[in-house]
C-alpha cells in the first residue's frame, strides 16, 4: 500500500491523470443488474430518430430527409400555383379594361360621329330654307306695285294668292283667245312693271308651273305639255334638226288656237 501511494503522488506532480477504474459494484447489485430485460426499440422509434437526425443535419450540414423535402416541394408547388393564378387574374383584370376602355372610345366616336351627322343635316336644311326664302322674297319683288298700284288694299292680300291669280289669269287668257299673252297688256292688268312681269313669267317657267316662250316683242306664247312632247318626238325621229326645220314643223305641232287641235308628228 505505502508502494502505490508513493506511485501516485509521483504521477500527480508529473501532471499526469490517471483515470480510476469504477469501483466493483458489490456482488448484489451485480445480479440485480444482470436480471433486468434488455429494451429494444422499435423501428418507427428509428425512423423519428432518423429525421430527427435528418432534421439536424438540415440544420448543421444542409441536407434533409425525405418527408420534410417532399412537404417543402408541396408548399412550393402551392405557392408557385397561387402565383400563376394570381398573375392569370391580372392579366384578365388588365384584358377586361383595355376592352372597356375600347368600347368607351368607339361610343364616343359613334356620338361624335352622329353629332357632326346632324350638325351637317342642319346646316343643309338651313341653307335650304335659306334659298326658299330668297326665291320667295324674288317672287314678292317681281310683284312690286308702282305707286300709282291698282290695288291699294295689296297688304291685305296674301302674296300667294296674288301668284296665284297672277298664273290664273294666263292660262284663262290662252283659253279664251289666242294663246298668245302680251306681257305690257299683262303688266296694266296687274299694275306691275313690264320687266316685273318678264321676270315673274320666266321663274314660273324654271318651276315648271308655265310652258311657254317669251319672244323679242314682248309676248308669251303659251305651250301646252301636249305640243311639247310633239315637238320631242318630233325630234327623235329625225334625230337631227335644223333650226329652220323646228321652225316650219312648230307651225303644225302648235297650235295659236285654244280650240285647234294640234297636228301630231308623223
Amino acid at each position: 500500500m505505502f508502494i502505490l501511494k508513493i506511485e501516485k503522488l509521483v504521477a500527480e506532480r508529473r501532471g499526469e491523470v490517471e483515470v480510476e477504474e469504477p469501483p466493483t459494484p458489490p456482488p448484489h447489485m451485480a445480479a440485480a443488474a444482470a436480471a433486468m430485460p434488455v429494451q429494444h426499440h422499435s423501428s418507427d422509434e428509428e425512423e423519428g430518430d432518423d429525421d430527427e437526425a435528418g432534421t439536424v443535419m438540415a440544420h448543421k450540414g444542409g441536407k434533409i430527409g425525405k418527408k420534410k423535402a417532399a412537404k417543402l416541394q408541396l408548399k412550393a408547388e402551392k405557392k408557385a400555383q397561387r402565383e400563376a393564378e394570381e398573375r392569370e387574374r391580372e392579366e384578365q383584370r388588365i384584358k377586361d379594361a383595355q376592352r372597356e376602355e375600347e368600347e368607351k372610345l368607339k361610343k364616343e366616336e359613334e356620338a361624335a360621329e352622329e353629332a357632326k351627322r346632324l350638325e351637317e343635316e342642319k346646316r343643309r336644311q338651313e341653307e335650304r330654307e335659306r334659298k326658299e326664302q330668297e326665291e320667295y322674297e324674288k317672287m314678292k319683288a317681281a310683284f312690286t306695285i308702282e305707286e300709282s298700284g291698282f290695288d291699294q288694299n295689296v297688304d291685305d292680300k296674301n302674296e300667294e294668292d296674288l301668284l296665284h291669280e297672277f298664273v290664273t289669269f294666263i292660262k284663262a287668257t290662252v283659253s279664251q283667245q289666242e294663246k298668245v299673252v302680251v306681257l305690257e297688256e299683262l303688266a296694266a292688268r296687274f299694275r306691275l312693271k313690264t320687266q316685273a312681269v318678264i321676270n315673274r313669267v320666266q321663274d314660273l317657267q324654271s318651276q315648271g308651273t308655265l310652258t311657254g316662250v317669251l319672244d323679242e316683242r314682248g309676248k308669251f306664247i303659251y305651250i301646252s305639255m301636249d305640243e311639247l312632247e310633239g315637238i320631242a318626238k318630233f325630234i327623235r325621229q329625225r334625230g337631227r334638226v335644223t333650226l329652220s326645220e323646228l321652225a316650219e314643223a312648230s307651225g303644225t305641232l302648235i297650235s295659236l288656237s285654244p280650240d285647234q287641235p294640234v297636228v301630231a308628228a308623223s
